[in-house]
């Protein structure tokens, strides 16, 4: 008798001591994902939406844009779309990046020389040595269709 009673008690504390860690697992597990710093690799993330909507100059559209920073250098990668049904010469562009109160961070001046074709787009990337993007605001965009070589 005594064997069944210490079975009984053994499988009530076991069961109390699952529903413990199950509550403890449902309380600070969630807390734990939702306030960490988003980090991979050690990189910061910009995480501003200010900087990261997407952006368009002239049925250009600058989109999927994502900006890290690893304590030295940056790097700031995004889409480039042609939205319309006509192909678009791209010599090359500028991108300035400010912080928020609008005063320029770094100007990134990028040669592209190629046609978007209509409704396609391009991966790219840029790397911005020594300066600190992660929490960049804003970015204007100044695109040269013209090509410069013709005058």
């Amino acid at each position: 008798m005594k064997n069944s009673r210490k079975r009984r008690f053994n499988k009530k504390l076991l069961v109390i001591v699952a529903i413990v860690l199950l509550c403890l697992l449902v309380i600070i597990g969630p807390i734990k994902i939702f306030t960490s710093e988003e980090k991979e690799d050690d990189l910061i993330y910009n995480k501003n939406k200010s900087f990261l909507i997407k952006h368009e100059v002239i049925g250009i559209v600058f989109k999927d844009i994502k900006c890290t920073y690893d304590g030295k250098n940056s790097l700031l990668t995004y889409k480039i779309v042609n939205t319309t049904d006509k192909k678009i010469d791209l010599y090359n562009y500028e991108i300035l990046v400010k912080d928020k109160n609008k005063k320029v961070l770094t100007t990134i001046e990028f040669s592209y020389n190629n046609s978007l074709l209509p409704n396609k787009e391009v991966e790219i990337s840029n790397s911005v040595v020594g300066v600190d993007l992660s929490d960049a605001r804003y970015m204007n965009l100044k695109l040269n269709t013209k090509n410069p070589k013709k005058k």
